[in-house]
């Protein structure tokens, strides 16, 4: 058959039901059909020895389908992504289409790095080529205000289902918090909600009522590449969506960000967290984003939208 080739950046994005462990890491079965990864990055050289992994789906029970396992090894290495054999019944790989999502073990801890929706879907053999990967972005909490940016999934948004996957320390959402509420002060809580989802890179204010704990919206949905977000004159919150490699100055990742290619200066009044610090163009208090964190900010320019991941 005719080999295809796609050289494509490696950007997680694609959304699973429930988290991938180390026992989803299974010798997959030889189906004698696949497509092949070739992994080309210097950035995987800290994963020696570990094993990268490609699972199809995990189901209710949590059972997955692993399509590929393979060790990594420093500088260049390929390894096969195993579709279905077609001489019998069962669907025993993937599809032409199917979609998967990629995960490091490495010293039993997993990380999930899909390329969804960039990876096109598995083609019999075809070769995809891996430049790079995010880092899914966990952002702490405190008692009391905290000002979340959401960097979940713009699917199964639901905030209840979204906030019980997220809490580090499994706590139930509607005991930890009280209110959680956005921009324009409409509100969730466990007796009465005005809002039932979240918005992708917008922020909101949650007030936590439990001990201290993290929130990770993209542990069971991998990195969200490519999120954009309106921006309207006066006031909006703003998530920072940028991942832990990612530049975070508020000037320089700012100035990319922005749609219409006016500055930060120009834009921006005044951008401030939830402790009330801030940037302006005249004074500065804060110059720099944590990714997760969520921001006030003041757009005194003309609506336009910003994209942390802008390339």
């Amino acid at each position: 058959m005719k080999k295809l080739l796609y050289i494509l950046l490696f950007v997680p994005t694609f959304v699973l039901g429930q988290e991938i462990n180390s026992s989803h890491f299974v010798q997959p079965l030889n189906t004698g059909s696949n497509m092949t990864v070739m992994v080309s990055s210097s950035s995987f050289d800290s994963f020696s020895g570990a094993l990268i992994g490609a699972f199809k789906d995990i189901d209710s029970d949590g059972v997955t389908n692993c399509v590929a396992m393979y060790t990594i090894q420093e500088g260049n290495f390929g390894f096969p992504i195993w579709g279905d054999d077609t001489s019998t019944d069962e669907i025993d790989g993937l599809q032409d289409g199917d979609n998967v999502t990629f995960a490091i073990l490495t010293e039993g801890e997993v990380k999930i790095i899909s390329p969804y929706p960039l990876f096109n879907g598995f083609q019999t053999n075809a070769i995809h080529i891996v430049n790079e990967y995010y880092t899914p972005i966990s952002y702490n909490i405190d008692p009391g205000w905290n000002m979340v940016g959401y960097v979940g999934s713009s699917e199964n948004n639901g905030i209840v289902e979204q906030m019980n996957s997220a809490l580090n320390n499994e706590a139930n959402m509607e005991e930890a918090f009280q209110v959680i509420k956005n921009v324009s002060g409409q509100f969730w809580s466990s007796a009465f909600a005005q809002i039932n989802t979240f918005i992708q890179g917008e922020g909101y204010m949650m007030y936590l009522t439990s001990e201290a704990t993290s929130l990770n919206f993209q542990t069971p949905s991998a990195y969200q590449y490519g999120i954009e977000y309106p921006l309207n004159s006066g006031w909006n919150m703003v998530s920072f969506t940028g991942d832990v490699d990612a530049d975070n100055g508020i000037v320089s990742s700012m100035d990319v960000a922005l749609e219409n290619g006016i500055t930060t200066e120009d834009t921006f009044q005044v951008i401030k967290n939830v402790s009330g610090q801030f940037w302006s163009s005249a004074f500065a208090q804060i110059n720099s984003f944590t990714p997760g964190e969520a921001y006030m900010m003041y757009v005194i320019g003309q609506a336009t939208t910003v994209n942390f991941q802008r390339e």
